[in-house]
């Protein structure tokens, strides 16, 4: 019976340990994706900073190409 029961425990102790190292990886994954995500909110608040000032260059320019007509 003793051998059956340290069987068992041995079986639950490295499912365990499974299962903690799984967990760790997953947290490392979340803690990826959630960089990721905060990188890509960082480009499209940089992508539209971009934007608003390409805008303000054109719309300089037609003004200044204005007042030289």
């Amino acid at each position: 019976m003793k051998i059956i029961r340290d069987g068992y425990e041995s079986l639950l102790f490295e499912r365990e340990r499974t299962l903690h190292e799984r967990d760790r990886t997953l947290q490392k994954r979340d803690r990826t994706l959630h960089e990721r995500e905060r990188v890509i909110r960082e480009k499209s608040a940089l992508c539209e900073v971009i934007k608003e000032l390409c805008d303000m260059k054109d719309k300089q320019y037609l003004e200044d190409k204005q007042r030289g007509t």
